[in-house]
């Protein structure tokens, strides 16, 4: 991956954690904290990779959150979905699913794989 941006969906301390990891790896990520923000965001920074926590999606945001998963997948972007368990959420299956907890080390690997 080059310094494209990663687009995270996430309003934790995680977000900010992943973002400090990735940037040390060269990436440039941007974090939406609202459902309401990701399309403008990802239209303007076009990332080639969204990572997208579902535990945190209530039932209106996750048809907000289909459809941008949807935009991904017709410009190539992969979708990295983390969660708990993989049938709580139908974004489960919108991309990769990595079941929380996970370690940063291999997420950010693969984040900079893809």
């Amino acid at each position: 991956m080059n310094t494209t941006s990663v687009l995270i969906y996430d309003s934790t301390d995680g977000a900010e954690v992943l973002c400090t990891l990735l940037s040390r790896e060269g990436l440039r990520s941007v974090v939406a904290t609202e459902v309401e923000d990701l399309q403008p965001m990802y239209n303007l920074h076009n990332p080639s990779l969204v990572v997208i926590d579902a535990d945190r999606a209530t039932t209106r945001e996750v048809d907000i959150l289909l459809s941008l998963c949807e935009s991904a997948s017709r410009n190539d972007a992969p979708i990295v979905v983390l969660g708990t368990r993989r049938g709580d959420s139908p974004l489960s299956q919108a991309g990769e699913f990595i079941r929380k907890p996970y370690h940063y080390g291999p997420l950010v690997h693969r984040i900079s794989e893809a």
